[in-house]
């Protein structure tokens, strides 16, 4: 990567060594590449198009790794993570360029604290993200999305800073558009399930989206869209759900127990979206357990029965708890 002639394609070789196989993360962050993809942000004379493979690379090299995260992110000023912000905020950066610095972002927070308080610390960035859900781009808009999910994940303090920029209802807005393609979708609704988790205030704001999230799902379940996006649909839903009274008549009202049923009975449906959709289910009963009822519901019944022996022990599990608290 030193040598200016053939760097692109050095690049790519990264790249595919990456795809082939993530478990080259390690050796090649041992070999000292990520200082030299930084490098490759920092020149203002670089094409967008070399700009955007080094953003790809970083960006493989952190997914799920704390240690290439840490080597980005640490380190004397400007920092990587300096320099991918400031390839997402600069007005004259490309659209190509910027999309990928966004996805980057997320990579270098997925699963990983210390970078999200980090992230909270830099000028406005949170906002800047936020302010992106509402572009005409959608290669960009998807990407924010994922990007803003990766962001407040279990994290109060970048929940807080979301919902104060109005995030809450760009991302019940953006659900509400229910033309969307899939994977847009699905990274609104990842967004919206990281937004409310364990986030009392943004369940009651977005459980206007629960009438969407409802309909999405059951047109996802007919058009067998795959399990993919199901699986992002029934995860916000869950959460929306959890000890919120409100988000459950809501769901009683939508029928939503016939739609989840029709996810129990789908043979495509994954095991985390099996489990999803059990345990809605019993969030709904908790609330209002004789609303529930397994000898008018035989198609919930026969779903729970075939469940409670499953190879996967969090939906066996579940399916047994679930089948024990509705017991006529």
């Amino acid at each position: 990567l030193s040598l200016r002639d053939g760097i692109k394609d050095n690049v790519r070789k990264i790249i595919q060594v990456l795809i082939s196989d993530l478990n080259n993360q390690d050796r090649l962050r041992n070999s000292g590449v990520i200082p030299h993809l930084l490098t490759l942000l920092v020149d203002e004379n670089r094409d967008a198009e070399l700009k955007g493979l080094a953003l790809d690379a970083i960006t493989m090299m952190c997914i799920n790794n704390s240690s290439s995260q840490a080597a980005v992110t640490d380190g004397d000023d400007p920092t990587g993570l300096d320099l991918v912000i400031k390839l997402i905020i600069d007005p004259e950066v490309s659209p190509f360029v910027q999309t990928r610095a966004v996805r980057t972002l997320g990579g270098l927070c997925w699963n990983n604290k210390m970078v999200q308080n980090l992230i909270l610390e830099k000028d406005n960035i949170v906002p800047f993200l936020v302010s992106l859900i509402d572009t005409y781009d959608d290669a960009l808009k998807r990407i924010a999305l994922t990007t803003v999910a990766a962001a407040v994940d279990d994290n109060a303090p970048s929940q807080r800073v979301v919902q104060k920029c109005g995030g809450d209802h760009k991302l019940v807005n953006n659900l509400k558009r229910e033309q969307e393609p899939d994977l847009m979708v699905a990274a609104a609704s990842a967004a919206l399930c990281a937004l409310v988790k364990g986030n009392v205030p943004a369940q009651e704001t977005c459980a206007k989206a629960v009438p969407s999230l409802v309909f999405l799902l059951e047109r996802s379940v007919k058009q067998k869209s795959g399990s993919f996006v199901q699986e992002h649909l029934a995860s916000a839903l869950l959460e929306l759900s959890r000890n919120n009274k409100s988000a459950s008549a809501m769901l009683h009202r939508l029928h939503a127990v016939h739609t989840l049923v029709t996810v129990l009975q789908a043979p495509e449906s994954s095991g985390t979206l099996l489990y999803s959709a059990v345990a809605i289910v019993w969030e709904l009963s908790k609330n209002d357990k004789k609303r529930i009822d397994l000898v008018q519901n035989k198609d919930l019944a026969a779903s729970l029965q075939e469940l409670s022996s499953s190879p996967d022990p969090l939906t066996r599990d579940a399916a047994n708890k679930l089948l024990q608290r509705l017991a006529p």
